[in-house]
């Protein structure tokens, strides 16, 4: 852990656990709308600290290291972290679900002018953030992995592939 990170661990945290604790208040009082904003945007920061957190942890790599076949020839596998996706993958789902109830809320309450341009805009942030989601259940977003065999290098990102020949 660097200096660093434990840092912003701490000073993030300072923003979250006040967040969990409106949200609790919202449900005490019985007020839906504290209750919503509260855990989404827990949720949302959480996961906000958890990324470089798993990230740079250090874990044991072994299993995510195999030999396979691999169109027709035997290769190592290595894959990414199922953790690291399943923390960014909440991010945006929680990030997507925060500005689309406040564009929703926003639209069902009315108000005029400037708050209307707020409610379009937090819409189209949402959905662009939101489409991380409908592109994972079909697997167009996915975990990576890196292949090598004697021929080639195969890199799959979260959205791309690549292969580079080395023969």
């Amino acid at each position: 852990w660097t200096r660093r990170l434990v840092l912003s661990v701490i000073v993030m945290s300072a923003f979250s656990v006040p967040a969990l604790l409106i949200a609790a208040g919202g449900l005490v009082i019985g007020d839906p709308y504290i209750a919503k904003y509260g855990v989404l945007f827990s949720v949302f920061l959480l996961s906000a600290i958890l990324m470089p957190v798993v990230a740079n942890a250090r874990r044991n790599r072994v299993r995510s290291i195999r030999t396979m076949e691999w169109n027709g020839v035997s290769a190592t596998v290595i894959e990414h972290s199922r953790i690291v996706f399943a923390v960014v993958t909440t991010f945006f789902i929680a990030g997507a679900g925060l500005c689309l109830s406040a564009a929703a809320d926003i639209f069902r309450h009315g108000g005029g002018g400037g708050i209307i341009v707020v409610g379009i805009m937090l819409t189209v942030f949402g959905c662009v953030v939101g489409f991380f989601l409908p592109m994972m259940l079909i697997g167009r977003i996915r975990r990576g992995r890196l292949v090598l065999t004697p021929n080639l290098i195969h890199q799959r990102g979260w959205s791309l592939e690549s292969t580079l020949d080395w023969h």
